[in-house]
Formats: structure tokens, sequence, C-alpha cells
């Protein structure tokens, strides 16, 4: 029915009231880009009444902060069999998930993340083929800078 939307954004850097603007057709929107990731939360009022379901928890990350912690670079070659381990240090990034591909000569392989300490995690890859490998590593579905390492 009739009534008055009005959204805040709590987050990492306080309160934020949202501006909202209703076009003729009735279908309120507002907007915001967050500058910090983090976890918010999105308090939606009509008149001064919470709507249901309100407050929605909304999850903001930024794969750009995320820094690779290893190089296969200075002659560093990958061996059949042999795990090699890539290190990515996440705290900046905000909430996710670390995952990795890993493509070779005739196939391409998903790969889960193991915690470490604080808040560096781990992806380990197992070369099944002789050649240069491609490892892509995703924050959140997303290439963190420095990927796809390339391993001759």
């Amino acid at each position: 029915g009739p009534g008055v939307v009005e959204p805040t954004l709590f987050g990492p850097s306080g309160i934020q009231p949202l501006p909202t603007s209703t076009p003729e057709d009735g279908l309120v929107t507002m907007s915001s880009v967050p500058a910090i990731p983090g976890n918010y939360s999105l308090d939606l009022k009509l008149s001064g009444l919470p709507i249901p379901g309100s407050p929605f928890p909304i999850a903001v990350s930024d794969p750009s902060k995320c820094r690779l912690l290893t190089s296969f670079k200075d002659g560093h070659l990958g061996k059949v069999g042999s795990p090699l381990e890539v290190a990515v240090d996440t705290a900046k990034a905000g909430p996710g998930v670390l995952t990795a591909v890993a493509t070779g000569a005739s196939r391409t392989v998903r790969l889960q993340a193991l915690d470490g300490e604080g808040n560096v995690s781990t992806v380990t890859f197992v070369p099944a083929e002789a050649g240069e490998h491609s490892l892509d590593t995703l924050w959140d579905g997303h290439s963190i800078p420095g990927c796809p390492l390339k391993i001759p």
C-alpha cells in the first residue's frame, strides 16, 4: 500500500541512510556503493514500521584486496604428482570463499581452499599431466590480482 519507504544501511563504516526514488510505476529504488568490504545489514521500514524479513544481510567483498603470497617465477617448475601450494591473504577482501581453477593441456580441475592461520588460505594443486598449467585463484568467483598464474 501507500507509505514512505525508509531504508538504512548498517555496515563497517557506520550507518548510512539511503536516498530513494519512486517513479510513476510505484516501484521504489535505492542504491549504494559500499566503500569498505564487509558484512552489511539493510533495514527497511514502511512509514516507520519494519518490513517483514528486514533487516536483510548483505555481504560485500572486494577480490582486488586479496594478496597473492606465492609466485611460480624464478624457475619453480611443477612436477607431475607433486603438490604445489598457493597462499592468499584475504584479510582486507571482506567475506567470501577462496577457490581455484587449474587448467592443463587436456583438462580443467576446480579446487577448494583450506583455511590457514589468520586470514591466509591455501590452495593445493597436484599436476596430473606434464606441460604448462594455468592456475586461476578466485575470491567469491572473481580472479584475484596476479592471477591466473602460469606454472611451467
